[in-house]
């Protein structure tokens, strides 16, 4: 019975440990959509004062 216990004891200890690099890869992962979804905002934005720029230089009308 102990062994058995030892084993179960061993198995719930490794789980826990993938557990936990598994929470660790999806923080890094959310971390990294986080940083991308932030810099394509700026891109955006950049590219809205470049058109407004360019309107501004052309005369163009705003819609």
């Amino acid at each position: 019975m102990e062994a058995k216990l030892a084993a179960l004891e061993e198995r719930i200890d490794l789980l826990s440990r993938f557990t936990e690099t598994l929470e660790g890869q999806f923080d890094s992962e959310a971390e990294r959509w986080k940083r991308w979804e932030e810099g394509l905002s700026e891109a955006v934005v950049a590219i809205g004062r470049r058109l407004a720029r360019f309107r501004e230089k052309v005369s163009l009308p705003r819609e």
